[in-house]
């Protein structure tokens, strides 16, 4: 759910919310084209976003994984892919702008973010906020927590299968390995940017933003464990 559908569910969650019941129908309709006892499984970072609220309503047996990157690295691959800049045109279908659509976290009235790092960062924020917060909101749903360098591994993905109480395979040992994104060739002829850079460019935003008021979630849940 991108898009319109996006920033209707951030800025008015309750007032959208039963056109947005459209999410659940899709899942049945997929589910019920599935053997019986087959599990439905979706990734996305727009579940956090516009439609937690209307699949965790729907149903009883949920799993969630919360997926950690570095934040360092994560605001480095944005800032290669050009995202919330003026040169890339794509990103706002999936990105909000967080003291425009709604956010987890509390922001001051006179922040303005002052360019695309820190727009990028202001939002890696309010994404993390809203993974730190949604297990309280919601305690009867069974949520897990990794990192991506951990079931990067196959003894942290089996660690991840047992959690989920699946049973690992040959298969899944191959699917480790297996090479899924492909976005190096989008970065070629960018202005790459320093890993120890975009450390310093967090470390600089947060100290700013917390002068002003703002809040800075625990963001050790999303460093590296490198």
């Amino acid at each position: 759910m991108t898009g319109s559908w996006m920033v209707r569910a951030l800025v008015d969650p309750e007032g959208s919310r039963e056109e947005r019941r459209v999410k659940v129908s899709g899942i049945n309709f997929l589910a019920a084209m599935r053997p019986a006892r087959r599990i439905y499984a979706e990734t996305s970072h727009m579940f956090c976003k516009s439609f937690h609220d209307v699949v965790l309503g729907a149903y009883s047996d949920v799993d969630v994984i919360i997926l950690r990157r570095d934040i360092a690295e994560t605001l480095k691959s944005f800032l290669d892919l050009g995202f919330f800049g003026p040169g890339e045109v794509t990103w706002p279908m999936w990105m909000h702008r967080p003291e425009e659509h709604g956010s987890f976290l509390r922001i001051p009235p006179d922040f303005v973010a002052r360019n695309a790092t820190e727009q990028a960062i202001l939002y890696l924020l309010d994404i993390e906020k809203r993974a730190q917060t949604l297990p309280s909101r919601y305690p009867e749903v069974r949520f897990h927590a990794y990192r991506l360098e951990e079931i990067a591994r196959p003894e942290g993905a089996r660690h991840l299968f047992a959690s989920l109480g699946l049973e690992w395979a040959e298969a899944s040992e191959a699917a480790t390995r297996r090479l899924v994104n492909r976005r190096s060739e989008r970065k070629t002829g960018r202005v790459a940017v320093g890993l120890d850079e975009c450390n310093v460019l967090i470390s600089d935003f947060e100290t700013r933003f917390a002068a002003l008021g703002g809040e800075i979630p625990d963001l050790s849940l999303c460093r590296s464990l490198r």
